[in-house]
């Protein structure tokens, strides 16, 4: 159904902008969540016109706007045709045409940076017009890391356009523009702190970007087989440097329009080849460069046109555009043949037109080689296998069927872990990324994922989540009565079944919903007495059991020394996190890396109970209660119960 590369990260904003809410009481504040720009504008076309019609309108408003703000801008700056061409450079590029059926996040940040790039090049722009590019550059900032770098490398073009107006009148719409970018980022963050605490929009990319740069989240290693098969999109830049260079004309603005570009393009062999980073694995990151290589598409048939050339030139160009892509429509196959062929086709009307004019031939077959490598760039192939069909819509459609059937976090706080087929590519997989895959798939107690059964195979699973629910999903009712069955092995049962369908799924997708309550314990001792507050928590003066944490992620707050628990032993805790997040886990030694089976606790209206079994490979000492929320997030919680229990068998 879709490309497999981009399964979690658009389940998860579509999920985010469904029931915000929701997910971050379940899973916490982390960074997917503060990618607002991506989300917000998601979640208020939901709100008005219901998730399939809104993800229609939020896709094809934006490229409507992309399109016609290109037009605009090269319009003023050239000539009608120019404009025409450069709106044509966006709407024809793949990877644009991917951006009518996604829902990651380079759709709205690359969007925004068109449109705000558009604005602030814009001959003779006002005030108005440079804070609503300083706006959208707000959003595209705040809407991918990647973004963000993409904006850097565009302001020198930026600066470029505005000191075409003078030095005085550019200083002015440089702080017009400045404040058009604090708007969003002031409104968002007070967005979060009022409703989080969260003041640092930045803290939970940062701590992604620790943790990657620590090695707790090994990265891809980057082949060089794999830099060759995505050389298509950064490959680009080649045959339009040499655009570039036998342009008749060539300004400040051209050149700023190739480092923008390539800049970016630089960036990311800089970032995986020489630093081990991943990018190039991930080939919508491409996405973000394709701003900067309109642009500069649209800047090098601008400086064409002013030589004084005649209609067959932009003709000419117009086929360079459309060749590509058109061609790929047609199935030409993605082997080295293909680029020959892309060329060949745009430029057969370059050739016959421009005969007599080798300079612009050049100049046409340059920007044909640059779209026909987009065009097989792997960003494509999305975007040209299913032409201009939105593949988000029927498994949108199915999670929100999903969503309507699950428990609600503010009834009931237990967690819901998933268990289904993990095979990439499958509609299921894609269904439970809604609820942020890494997040809640359903994990043994040695934190390894539990493999879905497979109906030739034998053996037993058992229940190590505590209180909570587990979701089955499969994709026929054989599927489902064969992990049922598996379950029944366990020697936890589920206190309620609720089998279910989803229709909108494709194929149909069949569930179940099992409810498990905790085992049946009797208390051995209390350690409430035995509570040792950090110095960083501040307690409650009317309630010893209240506390507040640290700022920072991972603060200890409280730490009770453990007695040595006999077999059959675990520890139970019951607090009620009243704002931000917990990590709750037991220790040997007094180490700030997670626990043994750590516990991630958010903000609820009731009591939350948690079980702690220790391992059969540790000997935990202590019990720690620690700070889960981002950097510059207090959390506050009550702590109901802490104590030593053991089996009633």
């Amino acid at each position: 159904m879709v490309d497999a590369s981009e399964f979690h990260g658009r389940g998860f904003y579509l999920g985010y902008a469904m029931d915000f809410r929701e997910l971050v009481d379940r899973v916490g504040l982390n960074y997917y969540a503060v990618r607002f720009s991506g989300i917000f504008p998601d979640a208020w076309a939901f709100s008005l016109f219901g998730p399939e019609a809104g993800l229609v309108v939020v896709r094809y408003g934006l490229a409507g706007a992309c399109c016609v703000a290109l037009f605009v801008c090269f319009q003023k700056r050239y000539s009608t045709v120019v404009g025409v061409l450069a709106a044509l450079a966006w709407a024809m590029n793949p990877a644009a045409i991917r951006f009518l059926q996604t829902a990651y996040v380079d759709v709205t940040a690359s969007s925004f940076l068109c449109i705000g790039l558009a604005l602030a090049c814009l001959r003779g722009v006002g005030i108005v017009g440079a804070g609503a590019a300083g706006v959208l550059f707000s959003l595209a900032f705040w809407g991918h890391l990647h973004a963000a770098v993409a904006l850097v490398f565009a302001g020198p073009l930026v600066l470029v356009a505005l000191w075409e107006q003078g030095t005085k009148r550019a200083f002015l719409l440089m702080g017009w523009m400045l404040a058009g970018f604090l708007v969003p980022t002031i409104a968002a963050s007070g967005f979060y702190f009022y409703q989080f605490g969260l003041w640092d929009l930045t803290s939970p990319t940062r701590e992604l970007l620790k943790t990657l740069r620590d090695g707790h989240i090994p990265a891809p290693k980057l082949e060089w087989v794999e830099v060759v098969r995505h050389c298509p999109f950064w490959l680009a830049s080649v045959p339009l440097a040499a655009a570039l260079c036998v342009v008749p004309n060539r300004n400040r603005f051209l050149y700023a329009c190739f480092f923008a570009f390539a800049g970016y393009i630089a960036f990311l062999l800089w970032g995986d080849v020489f630093n081990g980073g991943y990018s190039l694995s991930l080939f919508y990151y491409f996405s973000f460069a394709l701003p900067g290589f309109v642009f500069l598409v649209g800047a090098i048939i601008g400086n064409a046109s002013m030589g004084g050339s005649s209609w067959k030139v932009l003709v000419a160009v117009g086929a360079a555009l459309c060749g590509p892509v058109l061609a790929v429509g047609w199935n030409i196959t993605n082997t080295p043949w293909s680029l020959a062929a892309l060329a060949m086709i745009s430029a057969v009307p370059a050739f016959f037109l421009l005969r007599p004019m080798g300079r612009y031939f050049l100049v046409a077959l340059g920007i044909s080689v640059a779209m026909g490598l987009t065009a097989i760039a792997p960003t494509s192939r999305l975007a040209l296998g299913n032409y201009w069909k939105g593949d988000d819509l029927p498994v949108l459609s199915a999670a929100r069927e999903l969503a309507a059937i699950l428990p609600r976090h503010e009834q009931k706080p237990s967690p819901v872990f998933f268990w289904y087929d993990d095979k990439v590519g499958t509609d299921l997989r894609m269904l439970q990324s809604f609820r942020l895959h890494e997040f809640t798939k359903w994990k043994d107690a040695d934190g390894a994922y539990v493999p879905f059964p497979d109906p030739e195979g034998g053996g037993s699973v058992s229940w190590h989540g505590g209180a909570g629910d587990l979701v089955v999903l499969a994709n026929s009712k054989n599927e489902l009565r064969t992990a049922l069955d598996r379950l029944q092995t366990s020697d936890r049962l589920p206190e309620a079944a609720r089998q279910f369908q989803i229709p909108a799924a494709s194929p149909i997708a069949y569930g179940a919903l099992l409810s498990f309550g905790e085992p049946r314990w009797r208390e051995v001792s209390s350690l409430l007495d035995r509570l040792e507050y950090h110095r960083k928590a501040k307690v409650s003066e009317s309630n010893r059991l209240e506390f507040l944490t640290g700022p920072r992620k991972w603060n200890r707050a409280v730490i009770v020394p453990l007695p040595e628990l006999s077999e059959g032993q675990a520890l139970r805790v019951v607090l009620k996190v009243l704002k931000g997040a917990l990590a709750v886990d037991m220790a040997e030694g007094d180490r700030n890396a997670p626990g043994d089976q750590t516990r991630i606790v958010s903000r609820a209206n009731m009591p939350v109970e948690i079980f702690l079994e220790p391992s059969k490979a540790a000997v935990p000492d202590r019990l720690r209660i620690r700070n889960a929320s981002p950097h510059g997030v207090r959390s506050r919680a009550r702590i109901v119960d802490v104590s030593v229990v053991e089996t009633i068998r």
